[in-house]
């Protein structure tokens, strides 16, 4: 998902307060309350006595019943408190996850294919378009899962890496994701779904929306292993058989290496970037495009120690033991991402996405 600008805390209004002519409101939430106070409480900028004072200001202003949520939220601010909801565990909502990006917006409205967006229907063919990155495209497979049992034939456009790791686990037809520039993009990538019906489909979807139909409550989260080893992968990395794999720098933030290193000695590491001064013994992998080989040596260890990051995913998805020990905010460039793929306020340090043999971190003092 993109990049976050920093959130403010000026979202709310007391209803005694004057609102701007034309701002109709509806009350606040339990969970949206709850939900806007996690934003908050994640606010670059101000003093913590400063912060502390803000937010005694809105639990107050929640007690009296005087917080309304403004119409004119802009399409950020509603994207972010949905994500926020379900870090609190609520999925009976996804109001304003059509605007994770600018693919997801269009889609609804200004189909680019020549078939419709599907909408829960019984298919014989659904094609299904991956999301950007290789941690987002397997967190969101899970729901293949169910798909399965809804239409008939499925093909996934996916990351090249993944085309393989897809046919196998869900036993599905994938296809090469295609990509071109576009201005369009902060990241100065779009990602191009191909006309569906150059392979057959009937209707098409994104990988991220099929979340939107199939998570709504606890029990729709089936929490079992769903990503599978190639055995010859299994098989090449057999001496790793019994070790710890850590990972500790991503996009979304840092941990302080040889502190990891210190805690298992006997660690192999699971960091692609890893520098010649970080002395960790690796893997005879590439850890970033040999996707195969990293689900094979992940399929060996014991147990990965590891930050947000597409390590993380892979090992969780194959139901690994996975301990992910969130970083510090500010620690990396998109520390700021809500962590709710990992989070879910309602059972701590448990996600509701992966199976039970992920345990969950918030903050460095809660592992130390």
């Amino acid at each position: 998902m993109g990049e976050r600008a920093t959130i403010h805390a000026g979202w709310f209004l007391p209803m005694n307060a004057q609102p701007r002519p034309n701002t109709p409101a509806s009350p606040m939430r339990e969970v949206d309350y709850r939900a806007l106070r996690y934003l908050m409480e994640r606010t670059d900028g101000g003093s913590p006595l400063k912060m502390q004072r803000t937010l005694a200001r809105f639990d107050k202003a929640w007690r009296q019943g005087m917080l309304y949520v403004p119409k004119e939220e802009t399409q950020d601010q509603k994207w972010w408190r949905c994500e926020a909801r379900f870090l609190m565990g609520d999925y009976s909502d996804w109001g304003g996850w059509q605007y994770r990006h600018q693919m997801a917006t269009r889609m609804w409205w200004e189909n680019p294919h020549k078939c419709p967006v599907w909408r829960a229907g019984r298919v014989k063919r659904l094609a299904v378009v991956g999301e950007q990155g290789l941690g987002d495209e397997i967190f969101f497979a899970s729901c293949l899962v169910d798909l399965r049992e809804r239409v008939d034939e499925i093909v996934i456009e996916t990351e090249p890496r993944l085309v393989s790791v897809f046919k196998r686990s869900f036993g599905i037809d994938a296809v090469e994701a295609k990509f071109r520039d576009s201005e369009e993009f902060e990241n100065g990538i779009e990602r191009v779904l191909r006309e569906p019906n150059e392979y057959g489909a009937d209707e098409w979807v994104t990988l991220a929306d099929l979340g939107r139909i199939m998570r709504h409550k606890d029990s729709d989260f089936h929490r079992k292993a769903y990503i599978t080893a190639a055995p010859e992968q299994i098989e090449r990395f057999k001496d790793l058989r019994g070790r710890i794999g850590i990972s500790w720098r991503g996009a979304q933030g840092e941990v302080d290496w040889q502190r990891m290193a210190k805690e298992f000695p006997n660690a192999v590491s699971l960091q692609y970037d890893q520098s010649w001064d970080e002395d960790v013994e690796r893997p005879k992998v590439d850890l970033k495009n040999d996707v195969e080989g990293i689900l094979g040596v992940l399929a060996n260890l014991d147990r990965v120690v590891t930050v947000s990051t597409t390590v993380a995913h892979f090992a969780a998805a194959m139901g690994v033991e996975t301990e992910v020990r969130l970083a510090k905010i500010g620690s990396g460039r998109r520390s700021h991402l809500i962590p709710f793929k990992w989070v879910n306020r309602a059972h701590p340090h448990e996600s509701l996405w992966y199976p039970k043999t992920t345990r969950t971190y918030e903050y460095p003092e809660s592992w130390a």
